[in-house]
């Protein structure tokens, strides 16, 4: 996100899954307040809302947060998380760095 941040002239946010899931209502009230909206108690309850969604995760729409994602991606991709090492050295991207 430093590099988003560092290049447009826009204010962004940073949410950590990790903070919406263990402190679900403060990092909501922080995001909005970050984009200027008020709160309202429904905003913890959005799996209750009857709105259509089509999204490919509209099964996870109509459910509450869950803890069971948190960490996932240690076990998926141990090598991103080995410091110094460089988890898909073949591939480059379209301008030649190594990614």
């Amino acid at each position: 996100m430093e590099h988003w941040q560092s290049v447009l002239p826009i204010p962004i946010i940073t949410i950590h899954y990790e903070d919406l899931v263990d402190k679900q209502a403060d990092t909501t009230r922080a995001l909005l307040e970050f984009c200027e909206l008020d709160w309202q108690d429904s905003c913890l309850d959005f799996h209750k809302s009857r709105r259509f969604v089509a999204t490919a995760s509209y099964d996870q729409v109509r459910k509450p947060i869950y803890k069971g994602s948190v960490g996932r991606w240690r076990n998926r991709y141990p090598a991103a998380c080995t410091p110094g090492i460089i988890p898909f050295p073949d591939l480059q991207n379209p301008r030649g760095f190594v990614v």
